[in-house]
């Protein structure tokens, strides 16, 4: 009898457990796999705006690999992604590291430096849209007092790293939280024994700080790389892809094909084939998240 009535009690507890999950399951599919399932299946769909749906197979994903805009797209993207997230991990490195040390007014410091991470994207773009300004920008008034020059930060030579400059800006504060929780969970007997083994700050570094705050550092990067990659708020605001394609990442460009073409069908398209490269990279740090 006591059996069964353990057996009953873990039934309902198993039920009530269900029953409380089951809006956070229910808007888990609506909100995410609903759309990637539908996203997928359109993929398969000549389909604008407007007309029915006529399926293509294949298609789709013919004409997008066919088309050079998709991999201009894919290089800018991923070079965008590949120096800002670098970028990041340095500058959010060396804070958190200046930040563990003690010194008067670390705490307001610390504070001032979280701010760009807590601003809305499109509250950024406008920020360094009038920063990046040719006549009335901050970054010209400087070079112009210093320099007696002028930069079309906007334009075609320096637009991309001008969206860059401002994703490494508004992203810091991430990394930099992220590490500097993570350099204090290393045992600060690690760093007396290398004292006493006569060890200098950088080897300190190499072999203590880093290999305490490796999984951290994946993590962190990972997430960091999904997003930028995904990045839309940004670049619509400041270059809206341009001048011409040079800051046409993948987010523009699903963008133009949805919104300026009418075509979901390949924007759907241009979605779906992103996904290897994140599965693979997500792949790629579980793996080293293992070892």
């Amino acid at each position: 009898m006591q059996i069964k009535r353990r057996a009953s009690l873990k039934g309902k507890d198993a039920l009530a457990g269900l029953f409380f999950s089951a809006p956070a399951f229910i808007t888990l599919f609506l909100v995410v796999l609903f759309p990637f399932i539908y996203v997928i299946y359109i993929s398969f769909f000549r389909k604008i705006f407007g007309a029915e749906a006529v399926f293509i197979g294949l298609g789709n994903y013919i004409e997008t690999l066919r088309d050079p805009l998709f991999y201009h797209s894919f290089y800018v993207t991923s070079f965008y992604t590949a120096v800002a997230v670098a970028l990041k991990l340095l500058c959010g490195l060396g804070l958190a590291l200046l930040l563990s040390q003690n010194f008067r007014g670390r705490g307001i410091v610390r504070t001032i430096c979280i701010i760009p991470w807590g601003l809305p994207l499109f509250v950024v773009a406008i920020i360094f849209w009038w920063f990046f300004d040719y006549r009335l920008g901050l970054a010209n008034q400087l070079l112009s007092r210093l320099f007696h020059i002028r930069v079309s930060w906007l334009g075609a030579d320096f637009a991309l790293w001008a969206i860059i400059i401002t994703n490494v800006w508004k992203g810091i504060p991430f990394f930099m939280v992220n590490f500097l929780g993570a350099l204090q969970t290393v045992p600060q007997q690690l760093y007396d024994a290398a004292e006493i083994d006569g060890a200098s700050a950088w080897n300190k570094f190499l072999h203590v700080t880093l290999p305490g705050i490796k999984y951290v550092v994946l993590v962190v990067c990972l997430l960091s790389t999904i997003w930028t990659f995904g990045e839309f708020d940004t670049v619509f605001f400041l270059t809206r892809g341009g001048p011409g394609y040079v800051t046409f990442v993948i987010p523009i460009l699903i963008y133009y094909h949805a919104f300026s073409r009418f075509d979901l069908g390949i924007a759907s398209t241009v979605s779906v084939l992103t996904v290897p490269l994140f599965l693979a990279l997500i792949a790629l740090i579980l793996r080293e998240l293992k070892e």
